[in-house]
C-alpha cells in the first residue's frame, strides 16, 4: 500500500482519496484503545443506534392542522390503528379486480420462489395477471415495485 500524490495505490489499483480523508482514516484505524463493544449500537440491529422515540397511537387520522404542526413540523411519528381500512385500496384491490385491469396482461413483474431471499436462484418473470392467478398455489413472491397502473 503506497500513497502517491492524491492517490493510494494497492496492488496496482489506484484509490483516490483526499489527503484529509486519508489522514482521518489513518487516525481512526490507529486508535486501538477504543473497545468496539462500548460503541452505541455495536452488534445491534440497524436503527438501534439512535434515540428511542415513542410513537403516538391514534384511533383516527388527525386533522390537517394537527398533522402539520404536531407530526410534520415536530418530526413525530404516529400510527393510526386500522388506518389502512380507510383507504379505497383496502376493499377495492382484490386479486380479481387487479386481474380484470387491461394492464395486468402486459405489465411484467419479477418473481422469486420462497419467502427467504436467495440470490443464487434466477428470478422469474410473469405478467401481473399470470402472477395473480398462481401465487397462492405456488411458493412464489413478487419482488418488483408495485406496477404503476395500481397506484
Amino acid at each position: 500500500l503506497e500513497y502517491r500524490g492524491n492517490c493510494l495505490v494497492k496492488h496496482g489499483m489506484k484509490l483516490y482519496l483526499s489527503f484529509e480523508l486519508f489522514s482521518v482514516l489513518c487516525l481512526l484505524t490507529s486508535q486501538s484503545d477504543i473497545d468496539p463493544a462500548t460503541l452505541r449500537g455495536h452488534l445491534e440491529p440497524l436503527g438501534l443506534q439512535g434515540p428511542v422515540l415513542s410513537v403516538d397511537e391514534l384511533s383516527a387520522f388527525p386533522d390537517s392542522k394537527t398533522f402539520y404542526n404536531k407530526y410534520t413540523r415536530g418530526s413525530r411519528p404516529f400510527l393510526v390503528k386500522g388506518g389502512a381500512k380507510d383507504s379505497p385500496g383496502y376493499s377495492l384491490w382484490t386479486d380479481e379486480y387487479l386481474m380484470e385491469r387491461q394492464e395486468a396482461g402486459s405489465e411484467v413483474v419479477t418473481v422469486e420462489s420462497g419467502k427467504k431471499e436467495n440470490r443464487t436462484e434466477p428470478s422469474s418473470y410473469y405478467t401481473m395477471k399470470e402472477f395473480l392467478e398462481v401465487y397462492r398455489a405456488k411458493n412464489i413472491y413478487m419482488v418488483a415495485a408495485v406496477p404503476k397502473y395500481i397506484m
